[in-house]
């Protein structure tokens, strides 16, 4: 059975009151303590109630900090109950299961090798620069940086798992093709979206992340773009059309104007 927390708590503020530790209730009884401290100090002994109080401050320190480690332990032992047991997902590795997997490594294996002979020279520089690891200074880029990729894609296509295969070794066939099939599927995605800044730049000249095609935008001179003429109108022309455009350079102003402002 549990000791009662209102037990506990006048226990705990018991041990922790000096008069209580000592069986000093009554403040004369502190007088007399005060009256022997004097009487010892004029003797030159050290005084006994001086002795067991500093015992108690000791005393004190040991509960608290003994009271600290079990709220501690308690509220660790609460946090691991209340904590869910997560565990990794379990693929299914049923004959059907495992061919599904291969089926979709396979095509995205394929879909991975046309994204890359599809892409121009500057598209594969990109990838090459945004989307493989750093190299050493000085080092050179490598011709294929999907060499590795491809190769792992080849060994792993040569893979066979009979259905009597362990149950351990089918889920770590499976999550192997899982990841390869995630990596070149992000490879694509990667090269598609290469594509499509390229394809941007061509329309609307908007400098993109690609070799040759990331030059700054560079805005036309004012001069130029007022003696632009679309729809037969010049921008000069159109903005005093409509009032938004301003009087001649060379306008005067009044004097007074210029001396209150």
């Amino acid at each position: 059975m549990g000791i009662p927390w209102r037990s506990a708590r006048a226990w705990l503020w018991k041990a922790l009151d000096p008069h209580e530790a000592t069986g000093e209730a009554t403040a004369p009884e502190l007088d007399n303590a005060d009256a022997g401290e004097e009487v010892a100090k004029k003797d030159g002994a050290s005084s006994p109630w001086k002795s067991s109080g500093k015992q108690i401050g000791a005393a004190k320190v040991m509960i608290l900090g003994f009271l600290v480690i079990l709220v501690s332990g308690a509220r660790f032992i609460m946090s691991k109950r209340s904590r869910p047991n997560v565990t990794a997902p379990h693929l299914p590795v049923d004959d059907a299961s495992m061919e599904h997997y291969l089926d979709d490594f396979n095509k995205a294996a394929d879909e991975m090798k046309n994204a890359w002979e599809s892409s121009v020279q500057p598209v594969r520089r990109a990838f090459q620069l945004h989307f493989t690891p750093s190299l050493e200074e000085g080092q050179e880029l490598p011709q294929d940086p999907l060499a590795a990729i491809s190769e792992h894609v080849a060994k792993m296509r040569d893979c066979e798992v009979p259905s009597a295969s362990p149950v351990e070794a089918r889920n770590d066939f499976a999550q192997h093709l899982q990841l390869l099939h995630s990596i070149c599927r992000i490879v694509r995605l990667r090269l598609d979206e290469l594509k499509w800044f390229v394809l941007v730049n061509e329309r609307i000249k908007v400098p993109v992340p690609v070799p040759g095609y990331d030059t700054p935008y560079s805005y036309p001179a004012l001069e130029v773009l007022e003696g632009k003429v679309e729809g037969g109108l010049t921008a000069t022309s159109f903005l005093k059309s409509v009032g938004l455009f301003g009087g001649e350079p060379t306008q005067q102003v009044d004097e007074r104007i210029t001396l209150a402002s």
